[in-house]
């Protein structure tokens, strides 16, 4: 399919490490350029596309790149074809949705190294010092052509990803306890309850397979660019400790913790001040 100068990132560094992967990078951007193949003049913009450290199931390594080794890569899954590979499926996400996506990245991975996510379309940065659920301190939007734009949180975006990581989005709610929550929806902003509905297929009827759209990607590129060779600025780690930076711009749970401290503050000022104020009377009854 390709020739492939670069050593990606192995199996065991997307589990161990929290940062942008050139693996990630390529399927993702995969996925947008097999839709746009298979809607062709129909193509609808993909706004961003994504996939998960859970389905990636190989890497790899330096030489000539076979359509073997890429099912090793994006082997899990079936589809309702009742063929193997998950297929991919577009659905439409609120800006808002779309932070809680890279909060979901950005606080779940150091739990759960299976639901890091690799984006295409988008750049966003966090600070790993914030508190949970409050990481990310700033995220945008990449055109094709470079151009950033912000996220509006109540505009749809069109997302393409695989089907299990679609129905996992929908799940975020009960795993942050409530505090994030993605709602996958159609184009007209309904919700989905049968994601399958919305499974992606070329024009002969057939599901796009995940495996099967980074092989066509592949075999387009043949030999992988140079922009595959490293980090590209999607995922962008702020290690600050700086009292200021792991407070700004305060989300729901450090305005909680915030909250406690100031209460544990005045509670320890009424128990000083009630100590000293028993104390005055002490004396003061000694005195008489």
């Amino acid at each position: 399919l390709a020739a492939n100068p670069y050593a990606f990132d192995s199996i065991r560094d997307l589990s161990e490490y929290h940062r942008e992967s050139s693996l990630g990078n390529l399927i993702a951007d995969s996925y947008r350029w097999a839709v746009k193949e298979a809607e062709g003049e129909n193509y609808v913009p993909v706004d961003f596309a994504l996939t998960a450290n859970g389905v990636i199931r190989e890497s790899f390594a330096k030489g000539d790149i076979t359509v073997s080794d890429v099912f090793n890569v994006s082997s899990l899954g079936i589809g309702s074809d009742g063929i193997p590979g998950y297929p991919l499926v577009s659905v439409w996400l609120t800006g808002k949705d779309l932070k809680n996506a890279f909060e979901v990245d950005a606080s779940v991975t150091g739990l759960m190294p299976a639901a890091q996510l690799y984006f295409t379309g988008m750049t966003f940065t966090f600070n790993p010092n914030r508190m949970i659920f409050d990481k990310v301190t700033d995220c945008a939007q990449v055109l094709e052509d470079g151009t950033t734009l912000p996220i509006e949180d109540d505009k749809l975006y069109r997302v393409i990803t695989g089907l299990y990581c679609g129905q996992m989005l929908g799940a975020v709610n009960d795993k942050s306890f409530g505090i994030l929550s993605i709602t996958p929806r159609d184009a007209q902003g309904n919700e989905i309850t049968d994601l399958e509905a919305f499974i992606l297929h070329d024009e002969n009827g057939n599901e796009i397979k995940e495996w099967y759209a980074l092989a066509s990607y592949l075999d387009s590129l043949e030999t992988i660019p140079q922009e595959y060779s490293g980090p590209q600025g999607r995922k962008n780690v702020d290690d600050s400790m700086n009292p200021m930076d792991l407070v700004k711009d305060p989300g729901p749970t450090t305005l909680a913790v915030m909250a406690i401290i100031l209460v544990l503050i005045l509670l320890v000022i009424l128990m000083v001040w009630a100590i000293r104020r028993r104390i005055r009377r002490k004396k003061n009854k000694k005195r008489k």
